[in-house]
């Protein structure tokens, strides 16, 4: 069945552990905007009426949770403006890290008509899979082996709140997504 659409921007969200799917929904809140599951069936198909699109997913091994939607579509949606977030454990002060994120994401010659950003939220330890949970301990091991002097307070954080359930998302953080987007109507 066919969504109707009732608004000129649509928020595309791959979430694996629920905080991609809530920052989405904070967004498509502000904006009155559609929300849709990046695994829905006829994406591309619904999209097309949009004249704005906000992509979002988790990053996992350096990449973009369900960003190959989007990539396989981007001659499809060559018309509409294009934002895409990601959300993870990074610091948004740690631009390498988020600037390999980006390229890792999304083609070279599209970074021009995409605005990225990066949204923290911080993970339900207990929820994670085995291979997610490696990952979070290699991240704590590299943080542990720097003297402490050194490292960056997301660095402090992430050791502070690591084995703990604290899912997070900082709600205010949507505010600048949503200030981008409407500025550049």
């Amino acid at each position: 069945m066919r969504k109707t659409v009732i608004s000129d921007y649509a928020v595309v969200y791959m979430s694996k552990y629920g905080a991609s799917e809530k920052y989405a929904k904070l967004i498509a809140q502000n904006l009155r905007a559609d929300l849709f599951n990046a695994s829905e069936k006829f994406l591309d198909e619904a999209l097309r009426p949009y004249k704005t699109i906000i992509w979002g997913g988790g990053i996992y091994a350096g990449k973009i949770n369900g960003i190959n939607g989007l990539c396989k579509q981007i001659d499809k949606i060559k018309d509409k403006r294009i934002f895409v977030f990601s959300v993870g454990n990074t610091p948004t002060e740690r631009h390498d890290i988020l600037e390999k994120v980006r390229n890792n994401s999304i083609a070279h010659k599209q970074h021009p008509r995409i605005m990225f950003f990066h949204l923290v939220a911080r993970a339900n330890f207990s929820c994670l899979t085995l291979g997610d949970r490696f990952m979070f301990a290699c991240r704590r091991l590299s943080i542990i082996i720097k003297p402490a002097k050194f490292r960056t307070d997301g660095e402090h954080l992430f050791l502070s709140e690591y084995g703990k359930d604290s899912q997070r998302i900082d709600e205010n953080a949507v505010v600048d997504i949503i200030k981008h987007i409407k500025e550049n109507e």
